[in-house]
């Protein structure tokens, strides 16, 4: 499935939501990091540390899996070590882990709405959309994490075709972002997909993509998105 490699936007032609793997979840390992409690309690900055963030700065996340699983094993009651192993699994695509864990964070550091971010994030990217709503509910009066949990939401409805309530949170999200940019043109894309649809809607959803690919730059996957509403 196509997604561009930033923040919470709607889903490109192919199907699927721009989600959380990039700036969405950008500050779990930070969340990790500020824990206060290493892998073990012990050494900051040991060696498994160390170890950890290179392979997940090298992109090594199933290597990182390996190390930090042992590591809960160890350190059962370690919130560096499972921030981190919710962090991996949820890059690897396995968002069955990803829930489980951050379901355990966000009950054992209920003060960190980070993680309750992150569960709802884990169940959407799961397919479980309706508990997924249900989960942004817990963090919606964060007002750090406001706009992420409105594209979120509004990603939510748009995979349950629920345009309308799509558009509304859409419109409560910053209006010059470029995410807020794709999430409009992936609406307009879907609309004038559907049975009926005008023919200049698909012109329409083009020049959103392009404005919004003017704004962030050029991705792979806005280009490819601005292409198929040409040959629709």
């Amino acid at each position: 499935k196509m997604r561009p490699s930033t923040g919470m936007a709607m889903p490109l032609p192919t199907g699927g939501q721009r989600t959380a793997a990039g700036t969405a979840m950008r500050t779990a390992m930070g969340t990790a990091m500020g824990s206060g409690d290493a892998f073990g309690g012990g050494i900051r900055e040991g060696k498994y540390t160390e170890q950890i963030y290179s392979m997940i700065r090298d992109g090594k996340y199933h290597d990182a899996i390996a190390v930090l699983s042992g590591k809960a094993l160890e350190f059962p009651n370690s919130r560096a070590a499972a921030s981190l192993l919710g962090f991996c699994y949820y890059h690897i695509g396995d968002f069955a882990n990803a829930v489980l864990t951050y379901e355990r964070l966000k009950n054992s550091c209920p003060d960190v709405d980070e993680y309750k971010l992150y569960f709802a994030q884990s169940l959407f990217k799961a397919g479980l959309y309706e508990p997924a709503l249900k989960a942004c509910e817990n963090v919606a009066d964060s007002t750090e994490l406001s706009g992420r949990v409105l594209s979120l939401q509004a990603a939510i409805k748009y995979e349950l075709d629920d345009l309308l309530d799509a558009k509304a949170l859409i419109e409560q999200c910053p209006p010059d972002e470029a995410d807020t940019l794709v999430n409009q043109a992936c609406v307009m894309y879907k609309e004038a997909t559907q049975a009926g649809a005008e023919p200049p809607m698909l012109e329409k959803a083009r020049l959103k993509f392009q404005e919004a690919m003017n704004q962030a730059g050029f991705q792979a996957e806005l280009a490819y998105a601005i292409g198929l509403c040409y040959y629709q």
